[in-house]
């Protein structure tokens, strides 16, 4: 997958994820910047990957490991749909 095609296939997941746990998102180059109360983090777009860094308050840090796995599924998903 190209820069393009990944940085076309974040913006599509973004806009899902900021429309379900009410998240405001932009873009600063080839990361994507996200935050809500709570809650801070950026994807990082380059040629062989996409990384993800979520920074949680500790009232949310019980939630960490459904958040985690919601933006893998979103992820996961998104990819294999793209592949398809």
């Amino acid at each position: 997958m190209s820069l393009e095609q990944a940085r076309e296939l974040a913006e599509q997941v973004a806009g899902e994820i900021a429309r379900e746990f009410d998240i405001r998102y932009r873009w600063d180059g080839d990361h994507l910047e996200f935050r809500r109360t709570g809650a801070k983090g950026k994807l990082i777009l380059d040629e062989h990957r996409v990384q993800v860094k979520l920074y949680l308050e500790m009232l949310l840090m019980p939630m960490r490991r459904p958040i985690e796995k919601a933006v893998e599924s979103y992820l996961d998903e998104a990819i294999a749909e793209a592949h398809a």
